[in-house]
């Protein structure tokens, strides 16, 4: 027990580092996901004007 107590002590700061950018990565995710389902973005262009890869937006840029 007291070995477990000893690792976590000495490892402290990389768990609170590797929680802190887990919870980081985590919450971009869901805003990528809530972004999508508003149809807020694109693959990689700034909304949708113009814009020949995305699906959802009616498809006239895609078949020029």
């Amino acid at each position: 027990m007291f070995i477990m107590i000893e690792w976590f002590a000495e490892n402290f700061i990389t768990i609170i580092i590797t929680a802190v950018v887990a919870a980081v990565l985590a919450l971009d995710i869901i805003y990528l996901i809530r972004q999508h389902r508003k149809g807020g973005l694109c693959s990689g262009c700034q909304g949708c004007s113009g814009c020949g890869e995305c699906g959802h937006c009616g498809g006239k840029d895609a078949d020029k």
